[in-house]
């Protein structure tokens, strides 16, 4: 086969792909509003009944807490940390693009660091854009 033949054949098993994603995606959404309505009857329930949970033959409905935390001042935030030495209040892991640019600049990588990276094939549209490889 040629290259034309291969990327040809490829495209044309995308635009199908994505046509059966386009459908399932337009078919869960009255799935998930329905689901959506029954969840919001099921805490009504259990709200009216004073019940953190209820167990029924067919499962167990119970209201759990989820939590979630944003910085709506970053720099305020790391001063504070840094400050009072709460180093718990972050989660620890490197930056790719700091790391990469240290890479670059010094010729070796950050002390404790590891940089990895992986080969992908990507197949634009036709007159699509190569992006450069910093963009990803």
């Amino acid at each position: 086969m040629t290259a034309e033949e291969i990327i040809r054949l490829y495209r044309l098993l995308k635009e199908h792909k994505d046509e059966i994603e386009a459908r399932h995606k337009l078919e869960l959404t009255a799935v998930k509003k329905k689901l959506e309505m029954f969840e919001g009857k099921i805490d009504k329930f259990l709200t009216d009944h004073n019940l953190l949970n209820v167990k029924t033959a067919y499962g167990t409905a119970y209201i759990s807490t989820k939590w979630s935390s944003a910085l709506v001042d970053p720099d305020k935030f790391m001063a504070f940390v840094v400050e009072s030495a709460k180093w718990e209040l972050l989660d620890r892991k490197s930056n790719v693009n700091a790391v990469r640019t240290y890479v670059t600049e010094h010729k070796e990588l950050p002390p404790g660091a590891k940089l990895n990276s992986r080969r992908v094939v990507h197949v634009l549209k036709a007159g699509g854009t190569i992006p450069d490889d910093n963009d990803e």
